[in-house]
């Protein structure tokens, strides 16, 4: 009898850990699952900025700022292919949201950042990359300004100016 309650408790503190891995792992895998998700929803609402408010109100109320700032990461490089105005306002709308969220977050969003400001500067959208620069040098997360620099974001504004001087005659 002895013998099989020690087989048994010996059994449990290998079966166990394993069956607690599992559980964590199926717990990241819905929460990926609800971020792309939700990233999905909000590339397919970007601009329209009522709805995509009225998702990071959904998403703020229900305290979800760490998964809301990183889907609009993932949504707005998604979109700047193909939109670069828009996806600045989700990389923007990630920034003010992430001011909330995890150091890791941060950095996401600083890349994220990174990309679609080089991205809109490299398709003419000067308005949209100094409006990502601007956003991302007024948030005051370390972590999200490193990361935008680290990423190959610009530490100035990317806006060129030329002055012309004319000689009177």
């Amino acid at each position: 009898m002895r013998l099989a309650i020690a087989i048994a408790a010996l059994g449990l503190v290998f079966v166990a850990p394993n069956v607690a891995e599992a559980k964590i792992l199926n717990v990241a895998l819905v929460q990926t699952a609800a971020q792309t998700a939700l990233a999905a929803e909000l590339a397919a609402a970007a601009g329209d900025a009522n709805a995509v408010a009225a998702i990071i109100a959904r998403e703020t109320a229900a305290g979800n700022i760490d998964g809301l700032a990183t889907a609009l990461a993932s949504a707005a490089t998604a979109v700047a292919a193909t939109d670069t105005a828009a996806a600045a306002q989700l990389v923007i709308a990630a920034v003010q949201v992430a001011s909330g969220a995890s150091d890791s977050v941060q950095a996401v969003v600083g890349e994220a950042s990174s990309v679609v400001a080089s991205t809109a500067a490299e398709q003419g959208d000067i308005a949209s990359t100094s409006a990502v620069e601007s956003a991302v040098a007024s948030s005051g997360d370390s972590d999200t300004q490193s990361s935008y620099v680290n990423s190959g974001g610009s530490s100035g504004s990317t806006a060129t100016t030329t002055t012309t001087t004319t000689a009177a005659a």
